[in-house]
């Protein structure tokens, strides 16, 4: 077992790095200088993203399917220069009847609020997929061939939730009772 870094009270928070399938707490592994992070889910290897013609190709499996997604050069050095700039498009090509192609607008990539990510969300993705923004640049910049995408995955699977009711139900069903407006007379 393994030693982290101290939490408020000045003691040091033992630590055994999570196996496969489990989820660990928020921190450093010392002896191994790995970080990991706690989310009650874990994170799911399934696709990869490089550089093709400076374009950002994203290929990622979702749904049964393999997909393959890309973001133009221009919105590509915008989303590098300024951490302000707008969500990038990301396009996929459909093949049209008459056997032309078409470049089809399907989501959006740009860097995570924190600042540590770069994040790719499509209507095709299932999740958002997730590539440290360290990692993106050296794709982007050529030092690295490719990176691998995570996705969260919800090991719960409870699916989407639905609405919460409100705690002002018993006020709601008073006030639409007493709709009518009240007469006085003199």
């Amino acid at each position: 077992m393994s030693m982290e870094a101290s939490d408020k009270s000045g003691g040091p928070i033992p630590h055994q790095p999570a196996s496969k399938g489990e989820t660990s707490t928020a921190g450093t592994d010392l002896a191994h200088g790995k970080k990991f992070v706690s989310t009650g889910s874990e994170f799911v290897r399934t696709g990869e993203i490089s550089m093709e013609d400076n374009e950002l190709q994203i290929a990622y499996d979702s749904f049964g399917k393999s997909h393959e997604v890309f973001i133009i050069s221009q919105d590509l050095r915008q989303i590098i220069r300024s951490r302000l700039a707008p969500a990038a498009p990301v396009y996929e090509m459909r093949d049209r009847a008459d056997g032309r192609n078409d470049r089809v607008k399907i989501g959006y990539g740009a860097r995570t609020v924190s600042g540590k990510a770069f994040k790719v969300s499509t209507t095709t993705s299932g999740g958002d997929l997730l590539v440290p923004w360290s990692t993106f640049l050296k794709v982007v910049n050529g030092s690295q061939e490719s990176a691998v995408l995570s996705r969260l995955n919800n090991k719960s699977g409870d699916g989407p939730r639905g609405p919460v009711p409100s705690s002002d139900g018993g006020i709601r069903e008073g006030l639409a009772a007493d709709s009518a407006p009240e007469r006085i007379s003199a």
